[in-house]
């Protein structure tokens, strides 16, 4: 048994105590290695792999350890199941109170959309995007799965009085179309602070899923220093296409795709409970080619293993006249700006209802479409001053002055409804502290 301080957290399992959150030389020391030089010969190679940190070894399976170079299979097999214990502090099953306890650990994100919002509301009253979930986007091109992604990770970094988590962000990019001075933009008008924050982004260009693993696997040495709040994998289908194509003469490459796939996603699920983050990647559309009417038109790429990985599952896709309507759209007037508006359905998850939320792609990102008038006219004034061109898509490009006025979010024009904090209390009590200075 090791000697433990006091005021170190310890979990209790088959008699013996553990450290709960060893250092790395005492994890190895509590793991139960055969012999000691057995125990120097793992802690070598793990400092040699870039594993100075406990955290990351707790995401990793007993074939990641069998991949580091000097981590034998006898020896792998003894980290990962003291890596187990100390993830689970020794509760393997735990009990009603401790299924509480898990529900209180989720923190919950805004979307930028109060449509979306609603469509993602939890049974406890919480609202948006949860923690330790993985979420899974598809639909057509151009129908703001990137944006999506975009404003998340703003808002992941923004500010904690602004509705943001202020943690890190990890970018995996398959398609090469991230665009740096279009993130800062978003940053800045959520509330992020990019000066504090730039340590805290790590962006990754995979061309496929070797590439995206490595990529997860330097993430996880550094999520813990990082604070990393969300993963984005955008696209999660065009890496594993560049390395395994799938065609009439391909079928061959079908099932070790699929096993990659699954290890991919298998170490987000990891990294995600572990971290307390939120995951996001994109994914393509196919066709659904049925005469069974009950089957959707179109589906999800990626088959049983994209499926059951996937926490909430989400079509974006295109509104009809009517949808548009409902908001007072005008998509002639909108398009010369570069708005656009979407429907978003949750098709697959297991604590959600199946539902339907509307959300406004432009300059902003995500935005709430009950404020399209107010979005318009910035964005008119915005494109009259010369901050915004549209690309060959016809999305919002935006060259904002930095000295230019930030228009205020959807989060700060409700933040009764998402604070539960009243204008009038703020406005008082402004008053209250500048009477007093």
């Amino acid at each position: 048994m090791a000697t433990q301080a006091e005021d170190r957290p310890t979990f209790e399992l088959e008699g013996r105590t553990y450290l709960a959150e060893p250092t790395m030389v005492e994890f190895l020391a509590e793991a139960g290695f055969k012999t000691p030089s057995a125990q120097k010969r793992a802690q070598s190679a793990l400092e040699k792999a870039g594993y100075g940190d406990v955290s990351g070894l707790l995401a990793l399976s007993t074939k990641d350890l069998e991949e580091i170079d000097g981590i034998s299979e006898v020896n792998a097999k003894v980290i990962n199941t003291h890596a187990l214990k100390v993830k689970l502090k020794g509760k393997l099953v735990i009990n009603y109170e401790g299924m509480v306890k898990r529900e209180e650990d989720f923190n919950y994100l805004p979307t930028g959309s109060s449509s979306l919002d609603e469509m993602l509301t939890y049974s406890g009253g919480q609202v948006g995007w949860r923690s330790k979930t993985m979420v899974e986007f598809f639909g057509e091109p151009a129908m703001g799965k990137t944006q999506i992604c975009y404003t998340a990770c703003a808002m992941v970094m923004a500010k904690k009085d602004r509705g943001g988590w202020e943690r890190g962000v990890a970018y995996i990019d398959t398609e090469g179309a991230f665009v740096l001075d279009r993130f800062k933009y978003l940053a800045r008008y959520w509330g992020a602070d990019m000066k504090k924050m730039q340590d805290k982004f790590l962006y990754a260009r995979a061309d496929n899923m070797d590439e995206v693993e490595l990529a997860l696997d330097e993430i996880t040495k550094v999520a813990k220093e990082k604070d990393i709040g969300i993963i984005v994998i955008d696209s999660i289908m065009d890496a594993l296409k560049s390395q395994y194509p799938v065609g009439m003469d391909e079928l061959k490459n079908l099932q070790p795709r699929q096993k990659h796939l699954k290890r991919v996603l298998d170490k987000l699920k990891n990294l995600a409970l572990l971290f307390n983050m939120v995951v996001f990647y994109t994914n393509h559309v196919r066709a659904n080619i049925s005469r069974d009417k009950s089957v959707p038109a179109v589906g999800a790429q990626g088959g049983a293993v994209m499926g059951h990985a996937s926490d909430i599952r989400i079509y974006l896709q295109k509104t009809n006249k009517a949808q548009r309507q409902d908001f007072k759209f005008d998509n002639e007037v909108a398009g010369h700006v570069g708005l656009k508006i979407g429907r978003a359905t949750i098709v697959d998850c297991g604590f959600l209802p199946e539902g339907k939320g509307f959300y406004l792609i432009g300059p902003m990102g995500i935005a709430d479409p009950n404020n399209y008038n107010h979005i318009l006219k910035q964005a008119t004034e915005y494109k009259e001053k010369g901050y915004i061109s549209l690309d060959g898509m016809g999305n919002a490009l935006v060259h904002l002055d930095p000295n230019a006025k930030r228009p205020r979010t959807y989060i700060e024009e409700n933040q009764a409804k998402i604070y539960g904090v009243k204008k009038e209390e703020k406005k008082t009590t402004k008053k209250a502290t500048k009477k007093a200075t």
